[in-house]
């Protein structure tokens, strides 16, 4: 197994400031790495049986790289909805003291299969991760109930991340854990996996019986793809479908919108002109409890659901939220022409395009008045820009892990994009209205406009008593109600 983890708190106790939240309190280290061992010796869910619940950790853990050739799980085609939801999840989960199961899923190769866990509710517990991350990992794999192969157990050693990333942001700690496990050989219908963990001297760690591995996939083949998440209280949620439509006119050749609401027809009324064209996906992304506190819980498994999903299937992979617009610096191009030009420049493979950002703004009431088209009449752009927001343009195939604004694993380079020249990120994060705040000064850029009229093809959009409410300067935010 080789498992990349986040810095651990190398055997010290939470800081005594913090409020404890886990499902443990300690008053020494050594009282506190008893708790954590007992707290391993819980990790037993194999008596949920069929049902979705698992766990997980802030750590990735793969088998070895030997692949196998021949017939295995088969792959339909992408559906225009892919369901992914869990509205009941276990108490266990919902208490922080057992990760959640996300998802398991078919590599495009049918050589291996990722299942992915969400450890964010349990982020007092860092050092199970480390411990979880050092065992030995076994899938045993299951077709129509009957066992056909075990895979391993594989001795591997755990990889500590050395750094966070590219930047020293507070979001690059890992919250997500996804296990690899290779396909055994042979069609296997219906398939699932009993996945268990041992640590060195032998003992049981874990073990998560009945996962059910989905063999459809979320991407079709395709050159460049975008993921986002969404929620219906959102700020921005009415220019959804503005906000699709730029990007596909953009150039992104499928646009996945993760839904984090119970229900989601309110997405799928809206995305349904081009979800029947097949450029667009709804995927439902709900967790009961966890989703509703709006606490960005599920954020980084979204993104490393989406990052997995497109192994094998995409070339290059945005993600930005839907306030936010990708704009290109010359207008006669387009995003893979740049991509290109980028791979070229480049020495060696580039792992991700880092693309800077900015917050944008109406310059006055008077402009917000007469707006028609929304976000394009928000011209007035704070000056310069920032280097801790940006957002990526990835190659799933040599990014492991990335943390919202940055990476954390992952081979090759980041590839700092010019935003005066090549290509910048466009943030309007007081969607529908907001002038600029008291002491910040923004400039007009027209470039801004014309770029994104021509790309809603010069539909008007806004909606009745969206704009100038009296109180301009107290913004709504999207910051407690979406992602970012």
């Amino acid at each position: 197994i080789l498992a990349e983890i986040g810095e651990p708190w190398r055997g010290a106790r939470p800081d005594e400031d913090e409020e404890e939240t886990g499902p443990f309190e300690a008053s020494s280290v050594k009282e506190y790495e008893a708790e954590v061992d007992e707290v391993l010796d819980q990790l037993d869910v194999g008596s949920v049986g069929e049902s979705d619940e698992g766990l997980g950790g802030e750590a990735e853990l793969a088998l070895d790289e030997e692949l196998i050739d021949e017939g295995t799980p088969e792959i339909a085609q992408p559906a225009s909805e892919i369901e992914i939801s869990r509205p009941r999840l276990d108490p266990r989960e919902e208490r922080g003291e057992l990760p959640v199961l996300i998802d398991a899923f078919i590599h495009k190769g049918n050589t291996m299969a990722y299942i992915i866990f969400s450890t964010k509710s349990m982020q007092k517990l860092e050092d199970v991760y480390t411990k979880l991350a050092r065992n030995t990992w076994r899938c045993t794999w299951h077709s129509d109930g009957e066992p056909t192969r075990t895979m391993g157990p594989s001795t591997g050693v755990a990889v500590h991340l050395q750094r966070k990333g590219d930047s020293d942001m507070e979001d690059a700690l890992r919250k997500t854990l996804v296990v690899r496990c290779k396909v055994p050989k042979g069609k296997l219908k219906n398939a699932v996996v009993d996945l268990s963990a041992t640590d060195v001297q032998g003992g049981h760690q874990f073990k998560r019986d009945q996962i059910r591995i989905r063999s459809e996939p979320l991407f079709s083949d395709s050159q460049t793809a975008l993921c986002t998440m969404v929620i219906k209280d959102a700020v921005a949620s009415p220019y959804l479908h503005s906000w699709v439509k730029y990007h596909l006119n953009f150039g992104f050749d499928q646009i996945l919108v993760y839904i984090e609401d119970r229900d989601a027809s309110w997405a799928r009324e809206v995305l349904r002109p081009y979800m029947d064209t097949g450029r667009v996906r709804l995927v439902h992304f709900y967790f009961g409890s966890l989703s509703d506190k709006r606490s960005f819980y599920l954020q980084q498994a979204q993104e490393q659901h989406c990052l997995y999903a497109s192994k094998g299937r995409v070339a290059w992979l945005g993600h930005s939220d839907i306030d936010e617009y990708f704009q290109l610096r010359d207008p006669l191009k387009r995003i893979k022409g740049l991509l290109g030009e980028m791979s070229n420049q480049a020495d060696g493979y580039i792992a991700a395009v880092s693309v800077q950002s900015q917050f944008w703004f109406f310059g006055s009431n008077e402009k917000c008045t007469d707006a028609r088209f929304l976000p394009c009449d928000m011209t007035c752009k704070l000056n310069g820009y920032t280097t801790d927001r940006t957002k990526l343009i990835l190659n799933p195939e040599i990014v492991d892990y990335y943390s919202v604004h940055l990476l954390t694993k992952y081979h090759g380079q980041v590839y700092k994009a010019h935003p005066d020249l090549e290509i910048r990120l466009n943030h309007f994060k007081f969607l529908p209205n907001g002038t600029a705040r008291s002491g910040e000064e923004c400039t007009d850029d027209l470039t801004w406009k014309n770029a994104c009229r021509d790309s809603l093809e010069h539909q008007q959009n806004v909606l009745e008593g969206s704009l100038c409410h009296p109180s301009l300067g107290s913004h709504t935010s999207l910051g407690k109600k979406a992602h970012r």
